[in-house]
């Protein structure tokens, strides 16, 4: 069971930009007598900062130690590229994902993979992955409750370099590290949005992925290639909706566990794991 923490209270609240957002002060529509300078979802309650500035604000009123992403993907998209609001480090679709699409007790929208071939958002040029950390924060579900094997969540690199699939044994909804021959995958089934975050550190040799009730180290391995992207680079995408999507590459790709845990609480999650 994914723990949540209390949601910011929304009621009367306007609908901002976008697919179902809502906005504090820093920009489009606004709280009601003052607001936190974020986004704020209106159906689940899960902030959702939305430029780099609003990264700011959103670091500022949580009291994080966290620099704002050098990529951000809102995934508000109806069509097209996945655009990078930061870097302009947009990802480029290949067989059809699926747009403007909405989760139970969420107001914004995503975009959905449905096991296609290929099926990805992808920037083949993103940056250096053998020679650059990087960390990525992403909310996401699962959407089929059987998705293919290994089939892939997120890549970085070439090929199975750096890579987050769905489970392999009995085809589970779960969050699944894959880097090579070095694999190691979370013991619960995800199908409610959560966030997802996965560190690849080439100064540390550390690598991992978190969920708000579980963390992995899986055994580090070296990556190749340039890519970043959502869904199948090769193999088939996973069955899921991506809701949002913020990376950060480079120095910035480093982070200490107790980071993690505060960044994942202030998304509003609870945490039941214990930072190494």
């Amino acid at each position: 069971m994914i723990m949540r923490a209390r949601p910011y209270q929304r009621a009367g609240f306007p609908v901002g930009f976008g697919a179902g957002f809502q906005q504090g002060f820093g920009g489009g529509a606004r709280f009601g007598g003052g607001g936190p300078g974020y986004t704020i979802d209106s159906g689940s309650g899960v902030p959702i900062p939305a430029t780099a500035a609003e990264w700011s604000a959103f670091n500022a009123a949580k009291s994080l130690s966290s620099p704002a992403p050098t990529s951000l993907y809102n995934l508000n998209e109806g069509s097209g590229n996945a655009v990078d609001v930061i870097a302009a480090k947009n990802l480029v679709p290949n067989a059809s994902p699926l747009y403007d699409r909405s989760f139970s007790g969420w107001t914004k929208h995503g975009i959905e993979f449905n096991g296609g071939t290929t099926q990805r958002l992808l920037l083949s040029s993103f940056g250096d992955m053998a020679a650059n950390s990087v960390a990525i924060l992403l909310l996401a579900a699962f959407t089929g409750s059987t998705p293919a094997a290994s089939s892939f969540v997120l890549s970085a690199g070439s090929s199975d370099d750096f890579s987050v699939t769905a489970g392999s044994a009995g085809n589970q909804p779960r969050w699944r590290w894959r880097e090579g021959a070095n694999i190691l995958q979370m013991a619960s089934n995800y199908l409610t949005i959560v966030p997802v975050f996965a560190m690849h550190d080439i100064a540390g040799s550390r690598s991992r992925l978190f969920s708000p009730t579980e963390r992995l180290a899986p055994t580090y391995g070296a990556t190749t290639g340039s890519n970043f992207g959502l869904g199948a680079l090769s193999g088939v995408s996973a069955t899921y909706l991506a809701m949002y999507c913020a990376v950060w590459f480079g120095a910035t790709g480093v982070w200490a566990e107790a980071d993690i845990k505060s960044l994942i609480q202030a998304f509003t999650f609870t945490v039941t794991w214990t930072p190494v």
